[in-house]
């Protein structure tokens, strides 16, 4: 509504605040932000101080210290067979459990000590994203998720620990048993 306005939004807008000042219903017209700043730039009405105005808010910038993603420039600093973790947080869970198939192969004994939690931590995400696909679960681990669980596991020293702070507490009760099992398959440590 802010960004883009109330164009195809129903104009009595429920709303459920117990604000006694703030109408129950909305039945203005509100164009939106960028709309608003698109027709500032394109009419013939606009000054030319008005259109480098609106200019700074339409140009496109990437963040020279992270590139884009989005994370410490010392995070990306650190890469495992050429790829950092940012490279690694946009891939999909199937195409980063196939990059997995072999590393230990591609890195150094000091890596592969490293390497062996993390393996363990997307092979978790990939049998949550299973279960969920197979109904049996209402909550997958996202590759940002696994990401946490690391800088939590960095963090405490503790993998199980990180693990219950950035996933499974945050899981339904009923489904924690499936996951716990999911964590024992790649970890052999029972969690419950």
């Amino acid at each position: 509504l802010l960004l883009f306005g109330d164009k195809g939004i129903n104009p009595s807008l429920e709303m459920d605040l117990a604000d006694d000042s703030v109408p129950n219903e909305y039945t203005g017209s509100y164009e939106g932000i960028i709309p608003m700043l698109k027709r500032w730039f394109s009419s013939g009405n606009s000054t030319d101080v008005l259109r480098e105005w609106v200019e700074k808010f339409t140009q496109l910038k990437t963040c020279g210290a992270c590139a884009g993603a989005r994370l410490k420039k010392e995070s990306l600093w650190f890469k495992i067979d050429e790829r950092n973790i940012a490279e690694l947080g946009e891939m999909n869970l199937d195409n980063l459990a196939a990059w997995f198939d072999g590393l230990e192969l591609r890195m150094n004994n000091k890596q592969n000590a490293i390497a062996k939690d993390v393996d363990g931590m997307v092979k978790v995400a990939a049998l949550t994203r299973e279960g969920f696909k197979n109904g049996d679960l209402s909550t997958l681990m996202s590759p940002r998720t696994v990401i946490s669980w690391g800088e939590n596991y960095n963090i405490f020293h503790d993998r199980e620990m990180a693990f219950r702070l950035s996933f499974l507490n945050k899981c339904d009760e009923m489904e924690r048993p499936i996951i716990a099992e999911y964590y024992q398959r790649c970890f052999g440590v029972d969690l419950i």
